[in-house]
């Protein structure tokens, strides 16, 4: 699965597996990809160029798609030719953090654990719409949260 097939901007592939008890008489299912919901960095950032700090990555423009977040990428992000880090709550909108959504870091956390932290995260976009999916159509439980 990929989370720019569920309203994200970020290429990032995953395996997931989803498993269902044979006694519940379901098949496990996964969430049907909108691949027209895909946002390009443009979408969420006014910046001119970014680097993803991978070996074999190139600078990319606000058309291309966002890389994956790890603990040091992207690396940098350029507006009128002046690079900057982004900072945490960047890397989190790039995971699907949304306005009026909070993610919690205490003040004292350092840099390089909040990057590992933020890294490490399944995008909340995928992670929600696969929890949709299961909660609905496996536990027949109607979702009323919208992403």
């Amino acid at each position: 699965m990929n989370a720019l097939h569920y309203e994200g901007c970020q290429n990032r592939r995953r395996c997931i597996t989803i498993m269902v008890k044979e006694n519940m008489g379901k098949e496990p299912c996964f969430p049907e990809a909108k691949t027209e919901s895909a946002k390009r960095v443009k979408d969420l950032f006014d910046i001119d160029y970014y680097f993803s700090g991978h070996f074999e990555d190139k600078v990319k423009n606000g058309n291309h798609w966002m890389c994956t977040v790890t603990g040091g990428s992207p690396l940098w992000f350029a507006k009128d030719g002046i690079r900057r880090t982004p900072s945490s709550q960047e890397k989190l909108k790039i995971q699907g953090l949304k306005e009026g959504m909070e993610y919690v870091i205490p003040n004292d956390t350092p840099m390089e654990q909040q990057n590992k932290a933020i890294g490490n995260g399944v995008p909340i976009n995928l992670s929600y719409f696969i929890g949709k999916t299961i909660m609905e159509q496996i536990f027949e439980k109607p979702v009323k949260y919208q992403y």
